[in-house]
């Protein structure tokens, strides 16, 4: 039997969804919620709809790359940035 994929949820696509989290992030950060803009992202690169998608990955890692720069002085900056590097091999 084959599993059917849903292409959205509540009438809303899938990479809308994801443009409204990371921007969601990103105002996050604006307002010095760092954590929970951290929260938003690994919630996002935790959900299956956007996993297996290496084009939403690398969105959700560019995401948390800018919010770490933005930051100046987050350790997390390093480990995305190599997750970064390995989504272009």
């Amino acid at each position: 039997m084959a599993v059917e994929i849903p292409e959205n949820y509540r009438g809303i696509s899938f990479s809308a969804w994801l443009d409204i989290f990371l921007e969601y992030a990103l105002c996050l950060v604006r307002y010095d919620r760092h954590q929970e803009a951290y929260e938003i992202c690994e919630a996002a690169k935790d959900a299956i709809v956007f996993y297996h998608s290496r084009e939403d990955m690398f969105l959700i890692h560019v995401c948390w790359c800018g919010m770490s720069l933005s930051l100046s002085l987050d350790p997390r900056y390093d480990a995305n940035d190599r997750s970064l590097r390995s989504l272009g091999e």
